[in-house]
């Protein structure tokens, strides 16, 4: 039996990833894209990228498989298989993958509204495509910029881009300033007796994160220490 040939782009109706997922929810959509949909000057990009490591390393082998495409047709690729979920979960947009350019986050922003737009359940994403796409390019959807140094989170805010941003451990739970910007940990890092405090589903800050901007906050991600080891020349002191 010939073997189907990988895909580009994958949608998930409900990831079993248990960051996103609560296990006692309705569970969480998501999508993943290849990494040729990523900026090339990515920091993280062969050195500490999320999807390059654990389980999540063979969805994204298999997606870089495919044949590349074009930004833009692999966005309407992705928006096709968004449209095909039944739009009753929250979205994740990108758990692997980005939009370089105008006309792909155009095209995934417009998929992104249409999936809330269908039962008003959130889609959201993180883009290190920010310095090259504006936020309008994004037809309104959440989209929140990643960055890797507060320079950076600067820059983000002032092309109007809420931010998330890479830190280094987190002094506490509580909001704390760093190098000059208050920075809102990302609650689904914190555990307690081994058990994950909240997951994406049922944490509402990047399902809305406007409301980061209109705090005057940045999400605060704290890597784990083999990405730490990897970005340590981007993390200012």
């Amino acid at each position: 039996m010939r073997r189907a040939e990988p895909t580009p782009t994958l949608a998930v109706e409900r990831t079993e990833n248990s960051k996103l997922s609560d296990p006692h929810g309705a569970g969480m959509s998501c999508t993943y894209a290849q990494q040729s949909t990523c900026p090339p000057g990515c920091a993280l990009l062969g050195a500490g990228c999320y999807g390059e490591k654990g389980p999540l390393a063979f969805t994204t082998h298999r997606l870089n498989r495919a044949p590349v495409d074009t930004p833009a047709h692999l966005a309407k690729m992705e928006a096709d298989q968004i449209a095909q979920l039944s739009g009753w979960r929250r979205l994740r947009v990108h758990v692997v993958g980005d939009c370089r350019t105008p006309a792909a986050a155009r095209i995934i922003g417009d998929a992104m509204n249409k999936h809330t737009a269908r039962h008003n359940r959130a889609a959201w994403t993180y883009t290190h495509g920010w310095q090259g796409v504006t936020r309008e390019d994004w037809h309104g959807a959440a989209v929140l910029a990643s960055c890797e140094t507060p320079t950076q989170a600067r820059q983000a805010a002032d092309r109007g881009y809420p931010v998330a941003l890479i830190v280094p451990k987190h002094p506490s739970r509580q909001t704390y300033d760093y190098h000059g910007l208050q920075v809102l940990p990302c609650p689904a890092q914190f555990k307690t007796n081994g058990q994950r405090g909240t997951t994406c589903e049922r944490c509402q800050i990047c399902q809305d994160p406007d409301q980061l901007t209109a705090r005057g906050l940045v999400l605060g991600f704290e890597p784990d220490p083999q990405t730490r080891a990897q970005v340590a020349d981007h993390l200012p002191d």
